[in-house]
């Protein structure tokens, strides 16, 4: 056999599980669109561009807190 060659493979999946995945995955989708929904309600009204500048400065401060967090632990490396 020479294994330089790429050989096909197939593998058999039962209807059950093909169902459940797709279930689970309709199920995921589902979850997903009610978060959406959520949050659109939560920010029904509000001003769009007061939302970014103020998920913009959380994002930053997160980051902030990470880089500072981490730099002891780069220092100890060299």
């Amino acid at each position: 056999m020479d294994h330089n060659k790429e050989e096909s493979v197939a593998t058999m999946i039962s209807p059950d599980v093909t169902e459940s995945t797709e279930s689970q995955q309709e199920d995921r989708l589902m979850r997903f669109w009610q978060a959406v929904d959520t949050i659109r309600e939560r920010n029904a009204g509000k001003d769009p561009d007061e939302e970014l500048e103020f998920i913009t400065k959380v994002v930053e401060e997160v980051r902030q807190e990470r880089y500072d967090a981490a730099r002891p632990k780069a220092k100890g490396r060299r």
